[in-house]
């Protein structure tokens, strides 16, 4: 899933997804974090198990809101 977001983000030009971005922001580092703070850059976001829950609920909220124009999982 986080290929595909990467692979989505590179090809889509939707417009960052800039609340989900700022509350990732607050949350410590992790690899799944920076992709996707890459990926949102674009409206695109992933959804796995790699997530923690406060990654999780950030993108599921980005998806609902209609900020995060696309998801892979």
């Amino acid at each position: 899933s986080r290929r595909g977001a990467a692979l989505l983000a590179g090809r889509l030009d939707f417009p960052p997804a800039r609340r989900a971005m700022e509350a990732l922001e607050t949350l410590e580092p992790t690899r799944p974090r920076e992709a996707l703070l890459h990926a949102l850059g674009n409206g695109v976001a992933f959804h796995n198990a790699d997530l923690s829950p406060e990654e999780r609920q950030i993108v599921e909220q980005a998806f609902r809101d209609g900020e995060a124009l696309a998801m892979v999982s």
